[in-house]
């Protein structure tokens, strides 16, 4: 195999590993907004990193954000760690959460 072929299918792997972590990047909410306290935006994707970034121009933040996002998830993978769960993926009831007092409910039970 020439060494042209060579460099051609490692290209073709590096291409096809970064589309898979932009993908799983995506699973994961990421957050910009304004800070009043530091007067500047604040970039974050707290499922995956404590920190953030920041900076003045909100466009710049985010891009900032996702590259910091994707390399979280290179370090995650490559310490042979498991990918945290995304929130946007948990499965819920759907049914409201609601906690009552057992005195509450026996104290209406004999009405029903």
């Amino acid at each position: 195999m020439a060494a042209s072929d060579t460099v051609v299918r490692l290209n073709r792997v590096k291409m096809t590993r970064r589309k898979q972590i932009k993908e799983q990047a995506a699973r994961y909410a990421q957050f910009v907004e304004w800070s009043a306290e530091d007067k500047c935006f604040i970039g974050r994707c707290p499922r995956l990193m404590l920190g953030g970034v920041h900076g003045n121009d909100e466009a710049k933040v985010y891009a900032e954000l996702c590259a910091a996002v994707e390399e979280m998830i290179e370090l995650i993978h490559a310490d042979g760690q498991e990918m945290p769960h995304p929130l946007g993926k948990k499965e819920f009831s759907g049914g409201p959460g609601l906690r009552i007092a057992v005195r509450t409910v026996l104290q209406h039970s004999d009405r029903a």
